[in-house]
């Protein structure tokens, strides 16, 4: 049964290459191919895990599971790069900004890079039995998939930013759930790949709903705004932002008792206590999955403060300064003592950061009120004398 839940999901990605193939003749051939060719390399990494249990362990499986390492190396990460495109579409506006596009280019030359070091220059091609599938995994990486979480983590950034521009959910919460699936259900067989299938549903819905556009189509559209249309749109993009901020403030206490029992299950041993084995996994797991989504989504409500001797811009640097480091020692695990320095420099950053969110809770109840007290980053265009503050 197993092997044909696998078929199964190679005949639903292929329903979702044709769909996405259809748009062709809508415009952005170049983003739809490699849109494609992402759903392509998901077929057919679900159809060998599928054959697998047929053709068992053995130089067979192994040449037809070395394109799956190549695939996610080079052809995952592309992802993002659709995910900036369907932003484009959905007209927002930082998306067609230079700066943008260098970003997005630039993040997923490093995840290419990473995936090529990992996948293909130090690849140990390692049998693995789930059920009645085989396959073949590389046992010579370790800690989180920081390649695919980076990708998600640029998905759920374009999926928020087509929220708030169009009101459109799609994007966003197939990531999210992807994600979520994926980081609970990495270890359980086919339930993992409904991750994969969740993300790409989502791209290929908002690639259906957002044809493509041209820059001057879109400098046209800005252009014929009138005054009082860009002051509602201004006013329309902070007031989202301002409630998507205030669960985003939620989630990051969620966030305090999520890490603290996920931190004294996995060093439970040493502390001398005793703790169900599935609490380590489970909670931090979800720790990831959290901490994902708010600093994508903080990042995006706050951008990237001009420096200043404020502390509140230093809040939110030091929140940056906690997701460099996490993703440092996270990447550098088992390399010692180079790890254990950074999860400590991690965790002085990680109580700064909490001190300060107190003290901005203590002041929030004493004024009674919910709202963050950042300005929130708007688009420049929509500025105009009605709408700024």
């Amino acid at each position: 049964m197993l092997t044909l839940a696998y078929v199964l999901y190679g005949g639903i990605n292929l329903v979702l290459l044709a769909l996405a193939l259809r748009q062709l003749r809508a415009g952005n051939r170049g983003a739809l191919l490699v849109l494609g060719l992402g759903i392509a390399a998901l077929i057919y990494d679900n159809l060998v895990i599928g054959l697998g249990h047929y053709l068992g362990e053995g130089p067979a499986l192994q040449s037809l599971n070395l394109p799956r390492f190549w695939l996610h190396a080079f052809v995952t990460p592309l992802f993002g790069l659709v995910g900036l495109w369907l932003a484009r579409n959905a007209a927002v506006e930082w998306a067609w900004s230079r700066k943008a596009a260098l970003t997005f280019g630039i993040i997923t030359a490093l995840i290419i890079a990473l995936g090529a070091y990992y996948d293909v220059l130090l690849l140990q091609m390692a049998p693995v039995y789930a059920g009645e599938t085989v396959r073949y995994k590389n046992a010579a990486t370790a800690g989180p998939p920081l390649p695919a979480l980076t990708v998600m983590m640029m998905l759920i950034f374009c999926g928020i930013g087509v929220f708030i521009r169009t009101r459109w959910t799609t994007l966003l919460v197939s990531t999210v759930a992807a994600f979520a699936i994926l980081a609970f259900a990495s270890s359980i067989g086919p339930v993992a790949n409904l991750g994969e299938i969740c993300m790409v549903l989502g791209l290929v819905l908002t690639a259906r709903r957002f044809p493509a556009i041209s820059r001057a189509e879109f400098a046209a559209s800005q252009h014929r705004l009138t005054p009082n249309e860009r002051a509602k749109l201004a006013d329309d993009q902070r007031g989202r932002k301002r409630r998507l901020a205030v669960y985003n403030r939620y989630l990051a206490w969620v966030m305090v008792p999520t890490l603290l029992i996920g931190t004294l299950a996995y060093y439970q041993r040493g502390l001398g206590i005793a703790l169900p084995g599935w609490m380590n996994s489970f909670f931090n797991t979800l720790f990831i999955v959290q901490f994902f989504v708010h600093a994508t989504a903080s990042l995006y409500f706050y951008g990237v403060p001009r420096p200043k001797a404020h502390i509140r811009v230093a809040h939110v640097y030091i929140g940056y300064g906690v997701f460099l480091f996490t993703m440092v020692s996270q990447s550098l695990l088992g390399v010692e003592p180079i790890h254990m320095i950074t999860y400590v420099v991690n965790w002085l950053f990680i109580l700064a950061h909490l001190a300060l969110s107190v003290r901005f809770m203590l002041q929030r109840v004493r004024r009674k009120k919910q709202d963050p007290l950042l300005d929130f980053v708007v688009s420049k265009k929509l500025l105009t004398d009605s709408s700024a503050r």
